[in-house]
Order: C-alpha cells, then structure tokens, then sequence
C-alpha cells in the first residue's frame, strides 16, 4: 500500500526528459503525463525513504536541465 504522495509541475519541455522515470515497484509509483503547457509527475511510495528518493532524483534532473538552457 502506497501511503505517501506527491505532485510536481514542470515546464512541458521536460515531459521527454521525464517520460523515461515513470515506473512502479513495491515500493514506489511514478506517473507521469503532460498537458499543452505542463509536465506532471505524480509519485506514491509506501514509505518515507522512498518518496524522499525519488524527489531527490527528480529535483536534480531538474537542476541538470535548469544548468544547460533548456529551462530559464
């Protein structure tokens, strides 16, 4: 049972940087989708070392592409 959630919102530039970290496994889902203006990424973890993980993961991919220009 996945008892911790998160939402993160991005620039729709990054679905495709994205995309490929969408996964599930006992203990952790990654969902991710996009609209016409934005990136969506919704993760459940069933504990708190897991949801902590992946948002670290995401959050410096986010630095990564925020460093090389394709985000202002």
């Amino acid at each position: 049972m996945m008892k911790y959630h998160a939402t993160l919102s991005f620039p729709v530039a990054l679905f495709a940087c994205y995309a490929p970290e969408a996964r599930t496994d006992e203990r952790v889902a990654v969902a991710v989708s996009k609209t016409r203006d934005q990136c969506t990424i919704e993760i459940a973890a069933a504990d708190p070392t897991s949801l902590r993980a992946t948002l670290t993961t995401l959050t410096k991919l986010l630095g990564v592409y925020e460093k090389i220009g394709m985000i202002a």
